[in-house]
């Protein structure tokens, strides 16, 4: 029923074309834009028009079913991302209209206040109605980071490098002594695979606010992403810009693994250490590294701000990026161009070696060259090297790891 009431009203000239989602304090929906709308009426005039039009004579036949077939392809047409928008409806606890005293009135005002400002890595707001407990962002047509977490798992690099994006924008909300705490995968939306956007700031803490969101003895924030040391009976006065590291440090265990829920600090262990889920990865210990200090048991040990951890990633990601072709045990390490998820392993048929004829003129074969084969174990896609590559290494000490040849070999000659 209140999908159905929604849906009836007007936002600003915006159009409800599907919900979205629904929480306990919200709805969303999918929205076309007011020029949309507009677009889309003018073209139902034009098709009524012609429709109800008298006969025409055969020469002016062609024209109208031409504008009739534009009308026509013009109303039905997909909406591109520019002409679409995400509503968010605020609503009490039990669905009646929302008191100007309550949390959620003060919390709907708190987004839009935010969203105002247009800082970047937040969703650009729309259309807004604190009258109506409403507001329209941008639509992300790839969802939040938690129906997205496959196209990071396992892969250090990608999801350092989307990852950067996201500790920026906190950055940038830190130097304003504002603190998110609410950072979880469900609010963070995707705008490309490298660029992550922070969404869903009801429960932020602005120091300079009158009235605060959160009473005495009430806990906010998602439970398996919040830190310890706000765990506590009382309100936390003055919230520390460390509560948003600890957030993100599980936020980045939950894109390399692939899985919602860490629990507590326990990023070390057996069953959550990435080391030993991605065991042919080079990099999870440098990820582990950057956990070890956001996830922990007390503020103490956690980095102050999101300056200190965009600066600890920032020199991951260069590390990353200079040395990703070595293996910690020397071993040169070539990462797969197509997935990235595992090191090309020379083929051990004829020594890893491929040979090609070289034709001249008339077809005849005047020459032969001989290439190196590598292989990706996980996604079995084929690369080709020099022949000397990469022997002129050897001096330092490289080593190719070797792939295990299958037997009766692999038709190569």
């Amino acid at each position: 029923m209140r999908e159905e009431a929604v849906a009836e009203k007007t936002y600003g000239g915006w159009e409800i074309i599907d919900p979205l989602g629904s929480g306990g304090q919200s709805d969303v929906f999918l929205l076309r834009s007011p020029e949309r709308v507009q677009q889309r009426k003018n073209c139902l005039k034009v098709i009524d028009k012609t429709l109800m039009a008298s006969p025409v004579r055969t020469d002016q036949r062609d024209e109208q079913l031409g504008d009739l077939a534009t009308a026509f392809g013009d109303y039905a047409r997909p909406e591109v991302d520019s002409e679409l928008g995400a509503l968010k409806v605020f609503k009490s606890r039990g669905g009646s209209p929302l008191d100007p005293a309550s949390q959620e009135f003060q919390r709907l005002r708190n987004e839009i206040d935010v969203l105002r400002k247009n800082y970047p890595g937040l969703p650009k707001l729309l259309a807004s109605s604190e009258s109506e407990f409403w507001f329209v962002t941008e639509y992300f047509r790839e969802g939040n980071l938690e129906g997205q977490l496959s196209r990071y798992t396992g892969n250090a690099a990608l999801a350092l490098s989307a990852f950067r994006s996201l500790v920026t924008t906190v950055k940038r909300l830190h130097d304003l002594r504002m603190v998110h705490r609410d950072i979880k995968p469900q609010n963070i939306f995707v705008r490309s695979v490298e660029d992550l956007v922070l969404g869903d700031f009801g429960i932020v803490f602005l120091p300079s606010a009158a009235q605060r969101v959160t009473k005495t003895n009430e806990l906010v924030g998602p439970w398996d992403f919040m830190a310890p040391w706000l765990d506590i009976d009382e309100r936390v006065e003055d919230v520390p810009l460390c509560s948003d590291v600890y957030m993100l440090g599980k936020v980045l265990w939950c894109m390399v693994s692939g899985k919602m829920r860490l629990t507590q600090q326990f990023h070390r262990q057996a069953k959550f250490n990435l080391v030993q889920m991605f065991p042919g990865s080079p990099h999870m210990e440098r990820i582990n590294l950057i956990l070890d200090q956001c996830v922990v048991a007390e503020e103490r040990m956690c980095l102050p701000s999101a300056t200190e951890l965009l600066a600890l990633v920032e020199k991951t990601i260069g590390d990353v990026s200079g040395d990703n072709r070595f293996l910690p045990n020397g071993q040169l390490r070539l990462l797969c161009v197509m997935c990235g998820k595992d090191a090309y392993r020379a083929v051990t048929v004829h020594q890893g070696y491929v040979k090609f004829d070289l034709f001249g003129a008339g077809g005849h074969s005047t020459n032969q060259v001989m290439l190196r084969l590598f292989v990706c174990d996980v996604c079995g896609h084929h690369a080709l090297f020099s022949p000397g590559y990469p022997e002129e290494g050897a001096a330092r000490g490289w080593k190719i790891p070797q792939r295990p040849q299958v037997p009766g070999g692999t038709g190569i000659r």
